[in-house]
């Protein structure tokens, strides 16, 4: 059988990638991973020589240990590949500039040096997405272990070239997860990338604070342990990530362009709230993320009326014995305009509730008139999913469509979870399983 090897020695007139031109040869491996890249390369010498002009190198190898758990010398080994890989492929590039450089593995504080290096790559080669991501599985942790966040979290430093005279008029998107983003580094961001528009900081244990006038349009703060405060205007911005289990101080003014926010864990939810009821008021989209283990002080909206939004998404990390759809409920109330309604089972850690009977609920204050499609992920079809299900059901006349995304389950498993669902689905509403 040939080999790849074998086929990049075929005939010229065999080589049919070597005949397309170069903006089609590139706009096809612009998806591609180097890794992926370079072995399509193996079945055209056009292609050999594009992808060292390649103007997109992403490496990732998400959560190696996870496939290599019962070795530790199998993980080392893979991580000197690894990085044996980025900087032979950085070193052989040749073209002048490089449009995006995505970097995703595990690594720690002894492979810094390393880091420091692919920065200084980027950033001569004026970069305009550059993403850094050096989480583990270890950091993606249950909430409340959070809280030993210095135990597990092994963020790197800063690369020194992300200094106070860091410049960069090509940067239009920065991701930094698991490293070590400075209070100083953010306030001067605005002056040194004037053209960002994208900024995400994930696992700094050094950022206390975000203050200011922020102009990018997407941001993203998560899981930065001594994160205190967020005080900012923002002008630009269209989107607002924001995870943390600690409580933050939140404010936001002039954000008349912000339409869509993602908030949680549910212990930080009704602080971070308290002053923002006028961008509750505007958003189109809001996805809240309820630990839903830990106790629930107040309304989450502080009965704050949210008249645009259209779409609200409930990701639920674990579900407990007892009855989940008060937490939010009011949250449903507060949306009279709400056409899609998302309840996302991320992690449903528990088996407590799977006997218990469903709950009813009486009906909406505000019923959930413009209501046309019902989404439930990871459904399991149980009191959780049905619950909700059956409110739906209950309270919005309009609706069109209920979307079942199962978990892993075989065909007669997904038949017995969805007969209770069946049995109280009206007529013209549309069940589609995934």
């Amino acid at each position: 059988m040939a080999t790849l090897k074998s086929c990049s020695k075929a005939e010229e007139n065999d080589d049919l990638f070597s005949e397309l031109p170069e903006d089609i040869l590139v706009s096809i491996m612009s998806s591609f991973t180097v890794k992926e890249a370079a072995r399509f390369s193996l079945v055209s010498r056009q292609c050999e020589v594009t992808w060292r002009y390649f103007p997109v190198l992403i490496f990732q190898d998400y959560h190696p240990k996870e496939k290599i758990r019962d070795s530790w010398e199998a993980i080392v080994e893979e991580k000197a590949c690894f990085l044996w890989r980025v900087d032979r492929v950085l070193g052989k590039h040749l073209g002048t500039t490089i449009d995006e450089l995505r970097i995703t593995f595990d690594l720690e504080q002894s492979t810094q040096s390393y880091v420091d290096k692919w920065v200084d790559f980027a950033l001569d080669k004026q970069v305009k997405r550059l993403e850094l991501n050096f989480s583990t599985i270890e950091r993606k942790l249950p909430v409340r272990d959070y809280r030993m966040y210095e135990v597990y979290c092994q963020s790197l430093d800063l690369p020194p070239r992300f200094t106070s005279d860091f410049k960069s008029s090509f940067l239009t998107s920065l991701c930094l997860r698991y490293v070590n983003v400075t209070d100083e580094f953010v306030d001067y961001l605005p002056l040194s990338c004037p053209l960002l528009e994208m900024l995400c900081i994930e696992g700094s244990r050094c950022l206390t604070r975000v203050t200011g006038s922020i102009h990018v349009r997407q941001l993203e703060v998560s899981y930065c342990c001594k994160l205190g405060k967020i005080d900012i205007s923002a002008r630009k911005l269209h989107s607002l990530i924001l995870n943390s289990v600690f409580r933050i101080e939140l404010h936001i003014v002039d954000a008349p362009s912000l339409f869509k926010m993602s908030i949680g864990e549910e212990v930080t939810l009704p602080y971070a709230f308290d002053n923002i009821s006028d961008i509750l008021s505007q958003l189109v989209y809001l996805n809240l993320m309820l630990d839903l283990t830990l106790p629930l002080t107040g309304d989450l909206v502080n009965g704050v009326a949210m008249p645009k939004l259209q779409h609200l998404e409930l990701t639920v990390t674990y579900a407990t014995r007892d009855s989940w759809l008060h937490k939010c409920r009011f949250v449903i109330d507060a949306s009279p305009n709400l056409q899609k309604l998302t309840l996302r089972l991320e992690k449903f850690k528990t088996k407590k509730g799977f006997d218990r009977e469903v709950r009813e609920w009486v009906g909406c204050s505000s019923p959930l008139k413009c209501l046309k499609t019902l989404e439930i992920v990871g459904y399991r079809g149980t009191a959780v999913d049905l619950e909700l299900a059956f409110f739906v059901l209950e309270n919005a006349s309009m609706l069109e469509e209920i979307i079942v995304d199962f978990i892993p389950l075989n065909d007669n498993d997904k038949r017995q979870r969805l007969v209770m669902l069946q049995m109280k689905l009206p007529q013209g509403v549309k069940l589609t399983v995934r």
